[in-house]
């Protein structure tokens, strides 16, 4: 969405603020004239993306995202996640799986019901390779019999 506000009022005025809410940018336009169509101007708050990344380890390599992206208003907003691996998700807290070690980029971006967009990224190192253990064992052990591995 994109926000034209005249601070003088009538489109006269020696100042013109554009403002685009996608982006959260504001630029400035000086003696310029507007030919307004609509006497109102609304102006939406942007929420805040961010979420946390869980451990994950091979070879399950599942885990859940946390969305604890915020909004003014607690109103619903739509969540986009792309997990580095060339899988994307739409759900709120989504659960993923990841099949190699890594590192994976992870970008979480929210909308709001008025169509303002943040978005939040994290590089993911916590994905660990199961732990082998190697030992041998006799096929007969005793009750009180040492053994090492």
């Amino acid at each position: 969405m994109l926000f034209i506000i005249d601070p003088a009022g009538g489109g006269a005025g020696k100042e013109i603020l554009q403002y685009e809410c996608a982006t959260g940018k504001l630029q400035r336009f000086q003696d310029v004239k507007v030919r307004w169509y609509k006497n109102q101007v609304m102006v939406h708050p942007v929420p805040h993306a961010a979420f946390q990344a869980p451990v994950f380890c091979l070879p399950g390599g599942t885990g859940r995202f946390l969305n604890t992206s915020t909004f003014n208003n607690n109103a619903a907003l739509a969540s986009q996640w792309i997990f580095g691996d060339g899988n994307t998700a739409a759900e709120t807290s989504p659960v993923h799986r990841y099949n190699n070690v890594g590192p994976y980029s992870v970008t979480l971006t929210v909308t709001s019901p008025d169509g303002c967009v943040d978005d939040s990224s994290l590089v993911i190192n916590s994905i660990y390779s199961q732990a082998s253990l190697q030992y041998a064992a006799s096929p007969e052990n005793c009750l009180g019999d040492s053994r090492s591995l």
